[in-house]
């Protein structure tokens, strides 16, 4: 009766330097930390279309509004992945008052700053014009998704104008941009496992678990950004800390810094204990089941595909604080 309880808790331990290796079986979406697909790299012509709407004037008393379609190319200067330069030919057409009108814009575009200037031609008025022009997505992924962006126009001397532009024939446009920046992972229901019963040998090896996986995150990735004008003072303790190594069954005090031999002494603790889990028998350091063996490596792939994995493609983004007890739901399932 006391199993159930015993695989859960020693499937929490298993996070920490999991050999396992393979290709996960991940049925978590992309925004959830699951599996994603390469994009490529950017291209370097695109197309987009768009509206526009807003109000021009031949003489001051003369203001009437306007309307238009436009769908033009956009290319880049030099390698798109710097995103420096890129110039845009488009046409426009629509109605100006109650007259048809229409005509085309040659623009140079500062990409970083999503700035944009070149002229535009009128051909109801037969001239063109200077323009400026300043784009904005406004909300993460665009203001309609898709990578939809608006785009403030003023034609120098005949008008302004607000323009909504939408990508055509780009299926990732806006995807890469989820309406949020931070990950949330959403809480997910388990089913409550009861707490194992007392079983012999089972604390010692948690125990021994739990100061060998410090021991390892001590040595593999110790903490170096400890505040202070003076290094050698403010990871004094921390190289202390290192320096002092804890007593370990199999691992010998004079060892130093011996990862190696820290490794293996916690993947062995760690099929111990799921043998002592599975047994309900006291096992002596060392010995082990062939059913424990089995379980602790169903452990080790669960907690690599459903945990490690997923939350390690969410590096670099800001996370709830429940990001890892929602996957550890999933994961128990």
């Amino acid at each position: 009766m006391h199993r159930p309880g015993a695989m859960l808790v020693l499937a929490a331990l298993v996070a920490v330097a999991s050999p396992a290796t393979g290709a996960a079986q991940d049925s978590l979406p992309p925004w959830a930390g699951g599996l994603t697909s390469s994009l490529g790299q950017p291209v370097r012509s695109t197309w987009f279309g768009g509206a526009t709407a807003g109000v021009s004037w031949q003489e001051a008393s003369d203001v009437q509004p306007s309307g238009f379609l436009t769908f033009g190319n956009r290319r880049s200067i030099g390698n798109p992945v710097m995103g420096l330069l890129g110039y845009s030919l488009e046409a426009f057409a629509g109605l100006r008052g109650s007259d048809l009108d229409g005509g085309g814009r040659a623009l140079v575009s500062l990409l970083t700053l999503r700035l944009q200037g070149g002229v535009e031609y009128d051909i109801r008025e037969n001239q063109f014009f200077p323009i400026l022009a300043v784009n904005a997505p406004l909300r993460r992924g665009g203001i309609f998704g898709g990578g939809s962006m608006v785009r403030a126009e003023w034609s120098i001397g005949d008008a302004v104008r607000l323009s909504v532009l939408v990508p055509v024939a780009q299926p990732a446009a806006g995807r890469t941009r989820p309406r949020r920046d931070k990950v949330v992972v959403a809480p997910r229901q388990s089913t409550d496992v009861p707490g194992p019963t007392a079983t012999p040998g089972l604390a010692e090896a948690l125990a021994n678990l739990r100061v060998s996986a410090i021991r390892i995150q001590q040595l593999t990735v110790p903490c170096i950004d400890a505040p202070g004008a003076d290094p050698g003072k403010a990871l004094a303790p921390t190289i202390a800390q290192i320096r002092k190594a804890p007593s370990l069954p199999f691992v010998a005090p004079d060892s130093g810094l011996d990862v190696d031999a820290v490794v293996r002494f916690y993947h062995a603790e760690l099929v111990r204990a799921f043998s002592i889990a599975a047994s309900g028998r006291a096992l002596a350091p060392g010995a082990t089941t062939l059913e424990g063996a089995e379980l602790a490596a169903h452990a080790r792939t669960a907690l690599l595909d459903h945990e490690l994995y997923p939350y390690n493609r969410l590096l670099g983004q800001r996370k709830a604080s429940g990001t890892l007890a929602s996957l550890a739901a999933t994961d128990h399932e």
